[in-house]
């Protein structure tokens, strides 16, 4: 668990205009939210290379620095929904599970994703 930890310490910060672009295009897309896939990617590859820009964004260093850039925004959105499921209602939910493996008790958010995991 550490390692992750000190993986994402060393992660890129999501910037604003990235956060800004797959806000954007979440609340376009509701119903269809994997449409947003790329949505800070493709952008950033086919923008013209700026002043302060060290690479190119159509090379292939360019190309990595606008993934890590749409990564390190999903990762935001992923690391704030993890934590709603910790906190929030659904680690107080009774889960529906298969004969012979049902639970008589409260699950916590911790189950929810461990049973997610193993599916």
């Amino acid at each position: 668990m550490r390692l992750l930890a000190a993986a994402q310490d060393n992660a890129p910060r999501p910037r604003p205009e990235d956060r800004a672009a797959l806000d954007a295009c979440l609340d376009k897309q509701r119903h269809e939210p994997e449409r947003c896939i790329t949505a800070v990617f493709k952008p950033c590859t086919e923008a013209p290379q700026g002043p302060n820009d060290e690479v190119r964004h159509d090379s292939t260093a360019g190309q990595v620095e606008c993934f890590n850039r749409e990564m390190a925004v999903w990762n935001e959105k992923m690391d704030a929904s993890l934590k709603k499921l910790l906190e929030g209602p659904f680690g107080k939910k009774i889960l529906n599970r298969p004969e012979g493996r049902q639970r008589g008790r409260m699950v916590s958010g911790a189950d929810i994703i461990n049973d997610m995991q193993k599916t």
